[in-house]
């Protein structure tokens, strides 16, 4: 009886806030335009272009059997490193390259396959979900601070943090000593041409994803800052908490210190923002992974980074000029028009070719 009372409390209390919200986008609805604008924008022109390729790429390795190749070589280093089977190896590789949620939907395919035990998915989950070093470089470094050198230091300490968690993370016995086979645990489709259309449906259902993460997170912080008397450094930093794109836009246009601009910006990428947490907890939710330890981690892994980010910045390795012109634009990017076309030509041709080559081999 106590139960169903808890339970119809929580339904009521649900409800209550539901229709809160209801009303309160109504009466903040040019807010809320400004802000799906905005949104818009940021997804249009930032997180399409720096984004779709490698989630294309994602879901070409996941309908072959490339994904299972992707770490050869290297796989005993890593395996040593991280303390985990070699097979698992190439979700660090897909996390460092391709950035998330690609290797968040690689755990949860192999966990769901029986491929791995949840102590191992635990375990990637912990350090495997980083921002792809385009996104860091370009949308980041260059679109919006204008300086690639800025870009490198944020990658730098990024990368780091992340393993240093991996590499820190609690001994377990029973992830080493597990045997992961996944060398067929991917590969179902045979025609080239399913392979190509599977993969460019998923990755635009992902896109749609994100850009629904993407609107409601931005939303959020719109509404609730909007007449919250405070500086304009403590508002960008709380929006950047809930969505990581336009909390890092709002910081490199305020006339702040480049060290503390720097700073700011390295803890709120490495968190990720509660967007990106609920964006990859939406794939491992399933598995058993609990959303306070996927925040406990991204928050560790944003201190981390913050104090690696300080002290690279007192190296003065990269010669950082103390003010640095900030681009009020964020689709603005101040690289070769030739150089986006030609990244996405060759990476579709070499992806076309070892998907031939692949094809070949299992005739």
């Amino acid at each position: 009886m106590k139960i169903v009372s808890t339970s119809k409390t929580k339904i009521f209390i649900t409800n209550i806030f539901i229709y809160l919200c209801i009303i309160l986008l109504f009466i903040r609805s040019e807010n809320v335009y400004t802000c799906v604008s905005n949104s818009l924008n940021i997804f249009l022109h930032t997180l399409v272009p720096s984004l779709y390729i490698y989630l294309l790429i994602t879901e070409i390795l996941i309908n072959t059997n490339l994904i299972y190749n992707l770490s050869f070589g290297i796989s005993k280093i890593l395996s040593k490193i991280f303390r985990i089977p070699k097979d698992a190896t190439f979700i660090i590789l897909i996390s460092f390259l391709l950035g998330y949620p690609n290797s968040a939907k690689c755990i949860a395919k192999l966990y769901n396959d029986g491929k791995i035990s949840l102590p191992l998915a635990r375990k990637l989950v912990s350090f495997t979900n980083n921002a792809s070093p385009s996104y860091i470089l370009c949308a980041i470094g260059i679109s919006m601070f204008n300086s690639l050198s800025i870009g490198i230091i944020l990658l730098i300490s990024h990368f780091l943090s992340s393993i240093i968690i991996g590499i820190c993370y609690p001994y377990s016995q029973h992830i080493i000593q597990q045997n992961v086979s996944i060398s067929n645990s991917f590969y179902k489709i045979s025609s080239p041409f399913d392979i190509l259309l599977t993969s460019t449906l998923n990755s635009f259902k992902t896109l749609g994803i994100i850009l629904g993460y993407l609107i409601i997170f931005s939303l959020v912080p719109s509404i609730l800052l909007n007449d919250l008397k405070a500086p304009n450094l403590i508002k960008s930093f709380l929006a950047g908490i809930f969505e990581i794109t336009t909390g890092i836009q709002s910081v490199s246009i305020l006339p702040l210190n480049t060290t503390t601009a720097i700073l700011l910006t390295s803890f709120t990428l490495s968190f990720s923002s509660f967007m990106i947490i609920f964006q990859v907890y939406s794939f491992v939710y399933k598995i058993g992974i609990k959303l306070k330890e996927l925040m406990f981690y991204k928050l560790l892994q944003g201190i981390i980074s913050t104090i690696i980010t300080y002290v690279i910045l007192n190296l003065n390795i990269f010669k950082i000029a103390s003010n640095i012109p900030v681009s009020l634009n964020i689709s603005n990017f101040n690289v070769s028009p030739y150089l986006l076309p030609s990244l996405y030509v060759y990476i579709i041709s070499s992806t076309i070719v070892i998907l031939y080559l692949t094809l070949k081999k299992k005739r």
